[in-house]
């Protein structure tokens, strides 16, 4: 018998859970690149065309290439599954959900600024920082296969405001004190500068994640298999393990196995959805302790940032 696969009637491999591409991509081709056959072009978008993701990865090799594409993504449009899937949300549903923690600091820009001008910058960026860590608590906490999308807002809410409090004044902590002709320069070796902590952190948290999606899924696979006989239960938490491995936990597919009856089929296909929601929704809750635990340890690092200085004048042009 050929190995059983079993479909979520709420969702396909490519446009309803899984990997995918957002709106905000540029069309640079190197998510294609990096992904070929799995992610293509597509006509449409502001930048005459767009990625899109054709294909989910069904081996491990193939997973790494979308890693590989999400990290080197300039724009960090290609997503992996994990909140969709833990959730049971679609792509639009998922970004819906976050969008709150990006609009928060674009309102907040202009407010901040003008804070950021009659405040010490320290202040600011001991309190946003410490709002994103709280943020991201309420949210892991919050985090489960069964967890109503609602019950994240308030988390997310709360990082979106930490970051509202952090965006601007970091900016101006690093230029303030460089004279107008060369703010420009100092304004692009600032944001060069960031880019390697960016892709860092993305790694970091792309590795850790699928670390722990591998470690709990295989422990909810255990558990569910205890309601199969016997005889099923290894080659079940088996399979589940396999699906984590090579990431179609993400998709919409949950690989059985081979060795189980087409009868008992039906009985095992809520407890794999169920075991594979579950481990990714713990897995995506371990995973935020590690941006949590970077954020608290930016906080005594804002303690020790100078407070407001006079801008040098050059006596040249004085």
């Amino acid at each position: 018998m050929s190995t059983a696969e079993t479909e979520q009637t709420t969702a396909t491999p490519t446009t309803e859970q899984g990997w995918y591409v957002d709106d905000r991509c540029l069309n640079c081709n190197i998510a294609r690149q990096y992904a070929p056959g799995m992610i293509t072009y597509a006509a449409g978008g502001e930048y005459g065309g767009i990625s899109q993701v054709v294909r989910q990865p069904e081996t491990e090799e193939e997973v790494r290439l979308m890693y590989r594409a999400a990290h080197a993504c300039p724009t960090r449009s290609v997503h992996p599954p994990a909140l969709q899937s833990a959730l049971g949300l679609t792509p639009t549903q998922a970004g819906l959900l976050t969008a709150p923690m990006a609009l928060v600091p674009a309102v907040m820009a202009p407010f901040t600024g003008r804070l950021s001008d009659r405040v010490s910058a320290k202040y600011l960026l001991i309190v946003g920082l410490s709002g994103m860590a709280s943020g991201l608590v309420l949210v892991a906490l919050r985090t489960g296969s069964g967890t109503p999308p609602w019950q994240l807002l308030p988390g997310l809410l709360l990082t979106g405001l930490g970051m509202g409090l952090v965006l601007v004044p970091v900016n101006n902590v690093a230029t303030r004190t460089v004279r107008a002709e060369l703010r420009g320069a100092a304004s692009g070796v600032f944001f060069t500068g960031r880019q390697p902590g960016s892709v860092l952190g993305s790694a970091a948290v792309g590795v850790l994640l699928q670390a722990r999606i591998a470690a709990r899924v295989a422990d909810a696979a255990n558990t569910a298999a205890q309601r199969l006989s016997a005889r099923y239960r290894a080659d079940f938490a088996t399979s589940l393990r396999g699906t984590a491995e090579t990431s179609q936990a993400g998709g919409a597919r949950i690989r059985l196995p081979d060795s189980l009856p087409a009868h008992l089929l039906p009985q095992a296909q809520d407890p794999a959805a169920q075991a594979v929601r579950a481990g990714l929704a713990r897995a995506a809750a371990d995973t935020l302790v590690l941006v949590i635990a970077v954020l608290l340890l930016g906080v005594p690092a804002a303690v020790g940032v100078p407070g407001r200085r006079p801008v040098p004048v050059d006596p040249d042009t004085a």
